[in-house]
């Protein structure tokens, strides 16, 4: 964090505390917090900020401040509460609450393992993060039932792209593995990147995840009928294609888009990363992606540390990152989201980090640990 970030975060923690010791504004937080419609509830700082009366009596109050407004509440005995949760359930409710404030993402919690964080051997460490990768891909199934139920009224054609890569992977299993349920009747599933390399018949590549999924639900699926990776000369030629520009043209009315997310600056070397499944390929690339800085991948899509794009010498054809970004900020506007899932690998918090910060996604799936990280209660990384 540089010094310009700091001066915004002091100037910030002073706003805070000053609407803090209004003791109305803080009355009327709290109401509107933990009493709605006539009965005792409980709404996140986020919501509250966005009603309409207290936003007519108040403009401009954030979050943050509503956030210190409901503290203040129960430190000043406004409100009091009892809490019958456990403190495992009340540690997931704080962190994805923490999240949603200071990203603005929707977030879903699943148990972390503490020591992803220590310095243990690389196979103990892809153990843990195996293991906890199945349970974040339980866990954005679980999140995507409950979006297409909630969309099966859809009266038009409803469109899911899902990415590439082994979490989601799992997570078309996991989708399989549930049982069915509502869904919008015109529902198709497109890959959101091309194809990584023709002969690869392992599981992992987005036309074939789509396919899978697409079965699970009894929907259609669409393909991007050219290569993931292409050189930028081959760029030009390639999205002419009549074919390939219709299917371009499809992802920009995705509504429903799922993702993880890889990283480049904190992996050992290009065995510790797929950006293609063959190795010197794969090795090329890497070195392509570390030459300009970047911190991690989607697709292929390199960003660095701010959340920003860096083009290497060589194009990921499909959705990218301005494609990501726009659909993660009409959410409010037309509830289209994007869901980055990522956890329990030290190496892909920073990488989840910048594109937090980058505006990549509308809903985050990740575990505890990863979550506390990301809150700044955990660092395991000098970022200067």
């Amino acid at each position: 964090m540089d010094e310009t970030d700091d001066t915004e975060e002091d100037s910030r923690t002073s706003r805070n505390r000053h609407v803090s010791r209004d003791r109305e504004l803080v009355e009327k937080v709290a109401q509107r917090s933990f009493f709605h419609q006539g009965r005792p509830s409980w709404r996140g700082a986020g919501e509250v900020a966005k009603d309409k009366d207290l936003e007519k009596e108040h403009p401009g109050l954030t979050p943050h401040a509503v956030l210190a407004c409901q503290r203040a509440a129960v430190d000043d005995g406004i409100v009091s509460i009892l809490f019958h949760l456990s403190h495992e359930r009340l540690e997931v409710l704080r962190l994805e609450e923490a999240l949603h404030v200071k990203f603005g993402v929707k977030t879903l919690l699943v148990p972390g393992y503490p020591n992803m964080l220590k310095p243990l051997p690389l196979e103990h460490l892809k153990d843990i993060g195996r293991a906890v990768t199945l349970l974040l891909a339980q866990k954005a199934a679980e999140y995507v039932r409950g979006v297409l139920t909630g969309a099966a009224s859809t009266a038009g054609e409803y469109r899911i792209g899902v990415a590439w890569g082994r979490t989601m992977h799992h997570f078309a299993r996991a989708m399989a593995s549930l049982p069915p349920g509502p869904r919008p009747a015109r529902l198709k599933v497109y890959p959101i990147v091309g194809i990584v390399q023709a002969a690869q018949t392992l599981p992992l590549q987005a036309n074939m995840i789509a396919s899978d999924l697409a079965s699970t639900l009894g929907a259609e699926a669409e393909q991007l009928p050219c290569p993931a990776i292409v050189t930028s000369e081959e760029e030009e030629v390639i999205v002419k294609h009549h074919q390939v520009q219709a299917a371009l043209a499809a992802l920009e009315d995705l509504r429903l888009v799922l993702t993880g997310l890889g990283p480049i600056e904190g992996a050992l070397d290009a065995g510790d990363i797929m950006l293609s499944p063959d190795p010197g390929e794969n090795a090329k690339l890497f070195r392509n992606a570390r030459a300009v800085k970047a911190t991690g991948e989607i697709c292929g899509w390199c960003f660095d540390r701010s959340g920003n794009e860096v083009r290497t010498p060589y194009r990921s054809v499909g959705l990218g990152i301005p494609g990501l970004k726009r659909i993660a900020t009409d959410e409010d506007r037309k509830g289209r989201r994007v869901v980055i899932v990522a956890g329990g690998d030290k190496r892909r918090i920073l990488p989840l980090l910048a594109a937090l910060e980058g505006g990549y996604a509308s809903t985050l799936v990740t575990d505890t640990v990863t979550a506390r990280v990301l809150f700044g209660e955990e660092p395991t990384w000098d970022r200067t």
